[in-house]
């Protein structure tokens, strides 16, 4: 799946007209990473996306280009630090709903169950193009999945 998320940030920063050197010093992204991304050589981690659609006040469905731009200002409804905890108490809903054991969930997303497991014992977290399939296995925006909300 091509992600359509480096011409949204090239867009959002040249609307805002906000510079590589702006957002790097704003939020803390090495100004490498964000040529990395300007490029479409890779996608941020999810903690980085996470900061990149705060400071936008976008979502991150958005700035993934999942979903047309809404209008509505986002933010996260928690600190950094709290998001894995909220992804797990999520996820384990959704798998609850869905019926899903870890292994299930791992077949579906065409990895090992171990890659699961370690999500479920707080030593990882998804990269952000898993965060994307999750979101379609569970038919939820991935802004659900990161404890983002709407605030206005």
């Amino acid at each position: 799946m091509e992600s359509k998320f480096y011409s949204i940030l090239q867009k959002l920063m040249a609307d805002e007209s906000v510079s590589k050197n702006k957002l790097s010093k704003d939020k803390g992204i090495g100004r490498k990473s964000i040529a990395a991304y300007l490029n479409g050589e890779c996608l941020p981690r999810y903690f980085i996306l996470v900061k990149i659609a705060d400071y936008f006040e976008v979502s991150t469905d958005y700035l993934l280009g999942l979903e047309p731009f809404d209008g509505r200002c986002y933010k996260s409804s928690c600190e950094e630090d709290e998001i894995p905890e909220r992804f797990l108490k999520q996820l384990k809903a959704l798998m609850q709903e869905k019926k899903l054991t870890q292994y299930r969930l791992a077949k579906k997303l065409k990895v090992e169950q171990t890659t699961v497991s370690k999500w479920f014992n707080r030593k990882t977290m998804p990269e952000t193009q898993i965060f994307i399939f999750l979101a379609n296995i569970f038919d939820c925006k991935v802004d659900l999945l990161l404890s983002r909300e709407v605030t206005q």
